[in-house]
């Protein structure tokens, strides 16, 4: 009579991997499957450049005027008629955009057409920087990375072919374009919060704080800040019905307002 045979038993190492294995089955029927322990958390990727733009512009930031209109730029005390402005450029040009630079450096930078331009000083007629590629149509200066060495600017541009918007770093040295790419820091573009830590803008205060905007309604135009992100609006100053293009803090302790205005008259 034949015996039915008895099995080996399984070693014990097969027997251990094969009960991880039924845990891991286990836990994924339940859960799904989790992140390994210890395993770093996946990385926020940039915002959209509307968002990037809506930081460092205001929410709901105007598109551009037409390269035809042309525009010069005012330096305004606080508190002042517009008629009292200091004129800081000496021509009108096609500028859309303006952005003063750092502490420390005298210049005010422009998109003029399309491209990157600069007054040296008041007065001063603006230059193009060297470097400028036709095929990168610059829309709206945004910000400078902090404490970067040297200038690194950022921009919103439509590159040929493009439909929307991106964002660019551009980075510059007294007369010249060094380097421009998109703008791939994901971490300091990922948040508004993070967006503030790591660039300035002449159009806010330290942080973030006390952001300025232009607004209007049908009967006239007037500055306004916004003291923190979330808070409301708050209206400083109005300017009858003016054309303004841009707006920033003017230099030195005395509160004053960089405009660009459209009109040249």
């Amino acid at each position: 009579m034949l015996r039915t045979a008895t099995p080996f038993p399984a070693p014990r190492r097969l027997r251990g991997v094969a009960a991880a294995a039924h845990l891991l089955l286990a836990a994924m029927a339940c859960g799904g499957a989790s992140s390994p322990r210890g395993a770093a958390p996946e990385r926020a990727g940039p915002a959209s450049a509307s968002s990037v733009i809506s930081w460092a512009l205001g929410s709901g930031a105007r598109g551009n005027y037409p390269a035809s209109a042309d525009a010069f730029l005012l330096l305004l005390p606080r508190g002042k008629p517009l008629q009292s402005a200091a004129r800081v450029s000496s021509a009108c040009v096609r500028a859309t955009s303006i952005l003063p630079a750092p502490p420390g450096d005298p210049r005010i930078f422009l998109v003029v057409d399309g491209a990157l331009h600069f007054l040296r000083a008041p007065g001063a007629q603006p230059e193009a920087a060297l470097g400028n590629d036709p095929a990168l149509r610059l829309t709206r200066l945004l910000a400078f990375r902090a404490e970067a060495s040297p200038v690194q600017i950022l921009a919103a541009a439509l590159p040929r072919g493009a439909s929307e918007e991106q964002i660019w770093s551009i980075t510059v040295s007294d007369a010249a374009i060094l380097r421009a790419q998109p703008a791939g820091d994901e971490l300091a573009l990922a948040s508004q919060e993070a967006f503030f830590a790591a660039y300035t803008t002449p159009r806010c205060q330290a942080g973030g704080r006390d952001c300025l905007r232009f607004e209007d309604d049908e009967r006239q135009t007037y500055i306004a800040v916004r003291p923190a992100p979330d808070a409301p609006l708050r209206e400083v100053q109005a300017l009858a019905s003016t054309d303004v293009r841009d707006i920033a803090w003017g230099p030195g302790e005395e509160a004053s307002f960089y405009l660009l205005v459209g009109g040249c008259t």
